[in-house]
């Protein structure tokens, strides 16, 4: 699913507002861009996203709906970070080793994906005005997110001098001992955590049972993604309280 596809979409929506003496259920799609907001753009940044809904409103002024959806995030930032650490520290060891007649040729190799969620929940949604053909509105809800942050680093043939991981500071204290074997680190994390988000946007009524809808919903995941303490080299902390929003539109359809 690629950002111009997704975008490609965006103007899909929301009904509302038809004056109805009965309650009415709308079916529908949106599709649009994302972006990570606070601690989550230290490691991720732009993206997109895609969410099926189905829609009740009633005689007054609200609705509520329940959806399910998708969300993508290219990663960058402290991962990057984190990439370039662990490289700068084996061309380190590697040029310690060569001056006492060790090979030094150990090299790093990094794996990472993308930022993925899935979310399903529920939202309530209030217009001002009930009988309008175009109309803003508010929206709050709460869902379950199911996350994933794929990374990890590969450590070849990297020299040691005492010290126990590849991944470990130079011990400028020891001499140079060997090669280390080859040996993982896995910063990868998949976790599902609640979380609540909130909207502002705006219908138009196209057809009687047509309406097309955009709005900026922001969401919160409410996640303890933290480093693994006991690991000594993974300082995630900025996984905690994951934060993005999305600008999308749809098209909804009365059936």
């Amino acid at each position: 699913m690629r950002r111009a596809i997704v975008i490609g979409l965006a103007g899909l929506a929301f009904s509302a507002a038809v004056p109805a003496a009965r309650a009415q259920n709308f079916y529908g799609v949106h599709g649009g861009y994302a972006r990570a907001l606070g601690p989550a753009s230290d490691f991720a940044t732009d993206g997109t996203t895609l969410e099926l809904r189905w829609r009740r409103f009633n005689r007054a002024r609200s609705a509520f709906e329940f959806v399910v959806g998708y969300t993508e995030l290219e990663v960058d930032g402290e991962i990057q970070n984190t990439i370039e650490r662990f490289k700068r520290l084996v061309l380190e060891k590697n040029a310690r080793a060569q001056t006492s007649g060790g090979p030094g040729n150990g090299f790093l190799v990094a794996e990472y994906g993308t930022f993925e969620t899935f979310h399903i929940g529920a939202n309530l949604l209030f217009t001002p005005w009930k009988a309008a053909r175009t109309t803003p509105y508010f929206s709050f809800g709460g869902a379950a997110y199911n996350w994933k942050v794929p990374f990890r680093v590969r450590f070849s043939r990297v020299p040691f001098f005492g010290e126990q991981h590849s991944y470990d500071p130079v011990d400028y204290q020891s001499p140079y001992q060997g090669v280390q074997p080859n040996e993982d680190l896995d910063f990868t994390k998949h976790h599902t955590s609640g979380g609540l988000s909130a909207a502002v946007g705006g219908l138009l009524r196209l057809q009687r049972h047509v309406t097309l809808d955009a709005e900026v919903r922001a969401h919160l995941l409410l996640s303890s993604g933290q480093g693994d303490r006991e690991l000594g080299a993974d300082d995630q902390d900025y996984l905690d309280d994951i934060k993005f929003f999305v600008a999308k539109g749809g098209l909804h359809y009365r059936f």
